[in-house]
């Protein structure tokens, strides 16, 4: 099944299991990154390193607002997550979080200076995003976090604390 999204463009729906995963594009590596998530459940949540800061990553509960105004996604820097909402479209997930990633990248180092800064803030937030998902089970496995769920090391989730 594809997912459709005005942002992002298409993205298959993430399938219940697959028995042998192909090499991931993005690691090379044949596990789980390019076949889909781990079902079982780990504590330790993934952590998106930006600056000196690890950043969790969850779908929030409920839709998110600030001021009155509802948000695909929310960046905490005191408390070191990214949030998510749950109301916005799957296919949406992965432009969010990079979007919010990006917002805990400029707060640990700053906004961008020159074009050159520019450049190397959207390599960073690319290789942190691809690197780390692709420990967790892809893009899959973020669009198959439920409300609530935090994405955890090796593909697995786990409810927020």
């Amino acid at each position: 099944m594809i997912l459709s999204s005005p942002i992002g463009g298409q993205v298959e729906k993430p399938p219940k299991s697959l028995p042998d995963a192909p090499p991931s594009a993005i690691c090379g590596k044949r596990h789980e990154c390019a076949a889909g998530p781990l079902l079982r459940l780990h504590r330790e949540p993934a952590l998106f390193v930006m600056g000196s800061r690890g950043y969790r990553v969850r779908v929030a509960s409920e839709p998110i607002f600030i001021d009155g105004c509802e948000c695909l996604g929310l960046c905490s820097e005191k408390r070191a997550e990214i949030q998510i909402s749950p109301a916005m479209p799957l296919a949406d997930r992965l432009f969010v979080l990079m979007h919010e990633l990006t917002h805990a990248q400029i707060l640990s180092t700053g906004y961008p200076a020159d074009t050159e800064s520019i450049c190397d803030l959207f390599g960073t937030i690319a290789a942190v995003t691809f690197r780390t998902l692709c420990d967790v089970g892809g893009e899959a496995a973020l669009i198959a976090l439920a409300p609530g769920e935090t994405l955890a090391v090796k593909g697995g989730r786990h409810a927020a604390e």
